[in-house]
């Protein structure tokens, strides 16, 4: 989906963290004999994607154990097995050098979410007032602008904007500081890091994403299957809770069971007694959190650590 018209995603900065041992990881045909199994492994790639879906403003910060195509380094020994941190700055998207960092994706929508818009690319999103860079005229803090506007004649989906990282990563820690996203019927703006072309045996991480008036921060993950979290994840070692389901099809029937509500603990995008693709979903216990709440507090801040040698990925929100 994409915002409303009006009703931008407005982001102030981004950036990923990494630990100071990523110059060391093995070449392309090197592995670890513990990483091969399905769902998100120690060697799968993703790149970062921001849907419009977002307005916003925010910087992008990348830390973490992190490793690119175009920076891998050949050495006798994998890094994989090494800790993670201390984390150093890797990239900080930010104001005028915000864009980048990015590809514009254009085209239609992914079957996925199946918006009625249409994505454009970078030359058109610039020209239409899509995207921009605007500095604060008190402040002087320059803000990162996306927003979607209506089709050019009656029937026409929306024009809209989805941005996809250049850099591809396989751990680190991301945070990403937002002042305002779209919220209310009809929008879904999303941040999420994924391989779309190995879908979705290399997996998604949806690190937030707001659809219609959500106000609950969620974490979703998709993964090919064997990949569940059901008594892997005890109740000390997070503060948040498994989305549920229910409504779904009885088995015999046919028709719709309200009685049963089944923790989404599975990551597989086709597990039985969950929707379809809904994978596993960690919800944040603190409303007002995303969304129209978020946005009137002047936004806040999304983190995710993602670290395949401790075998963990965590996510936490933080309010302005």
């Amino acid at each position: 989906m994409a915002p409303r018209e009006g009703d931008p995603l407005i982001r102030k900065q981004f950036s990923v963290n990494n630990s100071t041992d990523d110059d060391n990881d093995n070449d392309d045909n090197s592995r670890d004999d513990d990483s091969h199994h399905n769902g998100l492994n120690q060697r799968q790639w993703v790149a970062l994607g921001i849907g419009c879906v977002l307005g916003f403003m925010a910087v992008l910060y990348m830390l973490g154990a992190m490793d690119s195509t175009s920076h891998r380094k050949k050495s006798g020994t994998s890094t994989l097995r090494k800790a993670t941190g201390p984390y150093h700055l890797v990239e900080r998207q930010v104001g005028q050098d915000f864009f980048q960092y990015y590809d514009f994706y254009e085209g239609a929508d992914s079957l996925g979410s199946a918006g009625y818009n249409t994505y454009v690319n970078q030359e058109q999103a610039f020209q239409l007032n899509l995207a921009n860079v605007t500095k604060d005229i008190i402040s002087g803090e320059e803000f990162v602008y996306m927003q979607s506007m209506a089709g050019a004649s009656k029937g026409k989906f929306r024009s809209s904007v989805r941005l996809e990282g250049k850099r591809r990563f396989h751990r680190g820690l991301f945070i990403l500081d937002v002042a305002h996203m779209p919220a209310g019927c009809g929008v879904w703006p999303a941040f999420w890091m994924t391989d779309e072309d190995h879908w979705p045996n290399h997996g998604e991480i949806d690190i937030v994403e707001g659809i219609n008036t959500q106000t609950v921060v969620k974490t979703a993950l998709h993964t090919s299957d064997q990949c569940s979290m059901y008594a892997h994840v005890p109740a000390w070692a997070h503060s948040g809770v498994w989305d549920t389901s229910t409504g779904l099809p009885d088995t015999f029937t046919g028709q719709p069971n309200f009685i049963n509500n089944i923790e989404a603990d599975n990551c597989w995008v086709m597990a039985p007694h969950q929707w379809a693709n809904q994978g596993c979903v960690a919800v944040s216990t603190e409303n007002d959190t995303i969304g129209e709440p978020m946005n009137a507090i002047g936004g806040g801040v999304y983190v995710l650590e993602w670290d395949p040698v401790h075998g963990y990925i965590k996510s936490w929100v933080f309010k302005n």
